[in-house]
């Protein structure tokens, strides 16, 4: 079972296209005119030797981004379709929904690094860096001091080791807004930047690919997670990070092991991870060039691209209903939880005036393949705007409250309902609208 976006098991509200929730931009290749300080990842082996017989050692530190469809053993036989070949063995630590803290926290990949001898290190955080923050359904990318903190700490044990560090700068969510794509590159470059990093532009080369095909194969059916063909492209980008281009004839097919969604290599010897048209590798091999332009283009303007804060639902101000208006059953549509179809989710609500004092009783339908949410309704209370409730029922949010707020205005309840665990990286708000029913 994979994770949710902050480590944790997914409670099941957050159960969608990341493997339901768990099965997000731009970078710079080499950090070219950034870093003066630091040689050209390609021009020689770190230790002097030949570069025929070098073996790269590559450590891939993420999650299902990551494994989906081996991305490693594809970065490999990228590296092998270079004109000199170049050997590389990449090892990978990753684990669906994983964040660098929790990668941090297991330990295993600091023990990795510790034992030496790699070349690269790359670090991919969870798609949303390292936090949940959900607006109207949808996850949305907004700063994570999270990703800064524990990216600083691997890129200081990778330099004492003697390697070098490559963000992985990942691509959004195919419903995202362009706005998401925008901040998922601010984000990684800036961090890039301060670090010194070399960055993988993968994010731009995705979306170098979709401007001239918007129809283009690189997203699943959930789309978040890479097809085969979005993982080739992303090893053509991490290739030029490392090597300092991308491969002038990349390989039409490549084979090796499979990965299942968690994470766990095939039994069988030899499985095709991915086949491409000669005229699809070379779109690919395009695209990651423009992406490395872009990159440069982007960093030169880094703050230009600062995101704005994100535009949050708002309570309407409305008036104090009076019993008669508020008793009764009330049904309409939530934008509270994420969905997993295009169909809006459901909500009703039946309040009761017994012995002076409000009961409640509500549902909340997500769709046919998710379960249904039976909210515990407390502290229930009439306002000068309309009502307001709190939903106790911790299991489907995160292991916290949601707090309802409703404004009572022209014979409907409008309102905002937020989610804000203390403890985790968590923070959900959406609107909801019911209607009284005749």
């Amino acid at each position: 079972m994979l994770r949710n976006p902050h480590g944790r098991r997914a409670p099941e509200m957050y159960r969608t296209s990341h493997q339901r929730f768990r099965l997000l931009l731009c970078a710079l290749v080499c950090c070219l005119g950034i870093q003066a300080r630091q040689t050209r990842a390609g021009d020689a082996p770190r230790n002097g030797g030949d570069p025929g017989t070098k073996v790269w050692k590559v450590l891939m530190i993420g999650n299902s981004y990551t494994y989906f469809n081996n991305l490693p053993r594809m970065f490999e036989q990228m590296a092998l379709s270079d004109k000199p070949a170049r050997r590389v063995s990449c090892e990978m630590i990753a684990e669906g929904g994983a964040t660098l803290q929790n990668h941090w926290e297991a330990g295993k990949a600091q023990k990795a690094i510790e034992r030496g001898g790699l070349d690269f290190v790359v670090l991919q955080e969870q798609s949303t860096l390292g936090i949940t923050y959900l607006v109207q359904g949808l996850p949305r990318i907004t700063e994570s001091p999270k990703y800064s903190t524990y990216a600083r700490r691997f890129d200081a044990a990778i330099r004492k080791a003697g390697a070098r560090t490559v963000l992985f700068a990942f691509w959004a969510r195919e419903n995202a807004p362009a706005e998401d794509h925008n901040a998922l590159a601010y984000y990684h470059f800036r961090l890039g930047k301060d670090l010194g990093a070399l960055i993988a532009p993968v994010g731009l080369a995705w979306q170098a690919v979709r401007k001239q095909d918007a129809h283009s194969t690189l997203y699943q059916d959930d789309h978040s997670h890479p097809r085969p063909e979005g993982s080739y492209l992303a090893a053509c980008v991490l290739h030029a990070a490392c090597f300092g281009a991308v491969p002038a004839n990349p390989p039409l097919e490549i084979s090796g092991k499979s990965v299942d969604v968690e994470g766990k290599l095939s039994p069988r010897a030899e499985d095709r991870l991915a086949k491409l048209s000669p005229e699809i590798a070379r779109t690919f091999r395009d695209a990651t060039t423009a992406s490395l332009e872009s990159s440069r283009q982007f960093t030169h303007e880094l703050e230009r691209h600062k995101p704005a804060p994100l535009r949050l639902p708002q309570l309407e101000r409305g008036r104090r209903p009076t019993t008669e208006e508020l008793q009764g059953d009330w049904t309409g549509q939530t934008k509270v939880y994420p969905r997993d179809s295009e169909r809006p989710a459901t909500m009703s609500l039946r309040l009761t005036y017994v012995a002076d004092s409000w009961r409640a009783e509500a549902k909340i339908t997500l769709g046919e393949k998710r379960p249904v949410i039976v909210p515990k309704i407390t502290d229930l209370q009439i306002t000068d705007d309309g009502i307001s409730f709190v939903d106790s029922n911790k299991a489907p949010n995160g292991g916290s409250v949601a707090r309802y707020r409703g404004a009572f205005l022209d014979g409907k309840l409008r309102g905002i309902a937020e989610i804000n665990t203390k403890e985790g990286p968590l923070y959900v708000i959406g609107s909801w609208e019911l209607s009284r029913q005749k």
